[in-house]
C-alpha cells in the first residue's frame, strides 16, 4: 500500500465487526424488536481512526485481523476510505454488540480469536515500517487471546526503534503497566483503567504527581486520566489541569473515551498548545455522545461542546475543587 501523506498511525491488535442495534427498552429474559441497525468496521483503534478521519487528518490502520470476519473489515475499511495495513492470520476475528436504548449504552465484548507468535511478531515488523512514515503512533484497545501482556509494549519498542514520532497508548490491565516502562511519550487513559494498572488512588493529587515522575524516569511526556462528566486530569512536568465539557443530550457513551484521543492527536498534529488541544479533546469526546455509533461526530456538536468546555484546577478531578 501507499503510505505517504498519513499523519497518524493508529494500532489496535484486537479489532471487530462492531454491530448497534437500538431499542425503545431493553428487559433482561423479554423479546425485543430492534429499531435500527448500523454493522461497521470496529475495535478501539478503527474508531479513533473514524474519527480522526472525520475531524480532517489522513489516518493508516493497522492490527491482526483473521479469518472471514477480518477480511470484511478491512472491506469496510476500505469502503470507508480509512488507509489499512493488516497482518493476516489464522481464526477468525471477533464481533462486538452495542444495545443502546432508553439513552442508556449495553456493550457486549467477544474476547477475539487465539493469535500465534508468529503474528504479534509480523505486527511489530509492521509497526516498525509504518512508524517513520508518519508523526504520530496511537496504539491502542485490548489484546487478542494469546498475545503476551507484554505486546503493547513491544510494540512501543518497535515503533520507538525507527522513528521519532509521537507514541500515545490508551489500553488497560497488566499490558497498561508493562507498556509504561516502555516509554511512551503520552498514556490516556480512563481513570479505573489507571487505578487497576497501577495500583494508585486518582482522589489524591500528590499521588498522581509522584507516580508521574516515575513514569517520567520511563520517558512518559504526559499522563490523561478521564473520567466521564468529571472531565479529564492532563498531567506533564510543567502543566496539571482539569478539562471539563458539559454534555448535552447524549444518546450512547460507545467511542467517546476514542473520540477524546482522536480529538487530542488532530490538535497536536495542527500545533495546538497542550490546553487547549485538551479542550478540542474534550469537547469532541462529549460530540461522540450524541451519536449511536463509535467513530462519529459532527463539527457543529464539537463547535457546541468547546462552548461548554473549560479548564480548572487539577484538583477538580481528584475531588478536592468544585
Amino acid at each position: 500500500m501507499t503510505t505517504s501523506g498519513y499523519d497518524l498511525l493508529v494500532v489496535g491488535a484486537n479489532p471487530a465487526i462492531d454491530r448497534y442495534y437500538c431499542l425503545d427498552e431493553l428487559r433482561i429474559g423479554q423479546v425485543h424488536r430492534v429499531t435500527s441497525v448500523r454493522t461497521m468496521a470496529g475495535g478501539k483503534a478503527n474508531n479513533l481512526a473514524r474519527v480522526y478521519q472525520l475531524l480532517g487528518g489522513r489516518t493508516v490502520t493497522t492490527g491482526i485481523a483473521a479469518g472471514e470476519t477480518g477480511r470484511h473489515i478491512l472491506e469496510l475499511l476500505a469502503a470507508e476510505g480509512i488507509g489499512h495495513d493488516y497482518v493476516l492470520a489464522e481464526g477468525e476475528s471477533r464481533q462486538t454488540v452495542t444495545l443502546v436504548a432508553d439513552r442508556k449504552t449495553t456493550v457486549l465484548l467477544e474476547p477475539g480469536p487465539l493469535v500465534s507468535e508468529a503474528a504479534v511478531a509480523d505486527l511489530a515488523d509492521k509497526v516498525e515500517a509504518l512508524a517513520p512514515v508518519v508523526p504520530a503512533v496511537a496504539i491502542t484497545g485490548s489484546l487478542p487471546p494469546g498475545a503476551p501482556t507484554e505486546t503493547v509494549a513491544r510494540l512501543i519498542a518497535a515503533a520507538r526503534r525507527t522513528s521519532d514520532a509521537l507514541v500515545v497508548i490508551d489500553t488497560s490491565g497488566e499490558a497498561l503497566r508493562l507498556a509504561a516502562q516502555a516509554g511512551p511519550h503520552v498514556i490516556k487513559v480512563n481513570r479505573d483503567e489507571y487505578e487497576l494498572a497501577f495500583g494508585r488512588p486518582t482522589d489524591q493529587l500528590p499521588s498522581l504527581e509522584a507516580h508521574f515522575q516515575t513514569l517520567n524516569a520511563y520517558g512518559v511526556e504526559t499522563i490523561c486520566l478521564t473520567d466521564g462528566p468529571r472531565g479529564a486530569l492532563v498531567h506533564t512536568g510543567t502543566e496539571s489541569f482539569t478539562v471539563r465539557t458539559r454534555a448535552t443530550d447524549p444518546i450512547s457513551t460507545a467511542g467517546a473515551g476514542d473520540a477524546f484521543l482522536a480529538g487530542l492527536l488532530l490538535a497536536f498534529q495542527r500545533g495546538e498548545s497542550l490546553p487547549n488541544a485538551a479542550k478540542f479533546a474534550a469537547a469532541t469526546g462529549a460530540a461522540a455522545l450524541r451519536q449511536v455509533a463509535a467513530g462519529f461526530v459532527e463539527p457543529e456538536d464539537i463547535g457546541l461542546a468547546l462552548a461548554c468546555t473549560a479548564l480548572l484546577e487539577a484538583d477538580a478531578f481528584t475531588g478536592a475543587g468544585p
